[in-house]
């Protein structure tokens, strides 16, 4: 969670499971679904989502809760 209280999320690759998903992961009273594929990774929070490639930041804005690609 950063200063301004967005959500960062930035998960690593793991080598022993190329393919995970977390399902209902709740932070701040929101839950997201994220599934890692390989070199990406999808965020899900309602109907909204958001690809990524790995190393790359997927935020939750703290203002309107909407996921966008960040840093």
């Amino acid at each position: 969670i950063q200063p301004d209280g967005d959500i960062l999320i930035k998960p690593n690759r793991l080598p022993f499971a190329p393919q995970l998903t977390l399902k209902g992961l709740k932070i701040r009273g929101q839950a997201f679904d994220v599934r890692m594929d390989g070199g990406n990774y999808e965020v899900r929070s309602g109907d909204r989502t958001v690809r990524s490639p790995m190393g790359k930041a997927v935020v939750v804005s703290a203002k309107d809760g909407k996921l966008r690609t960040g840093e």
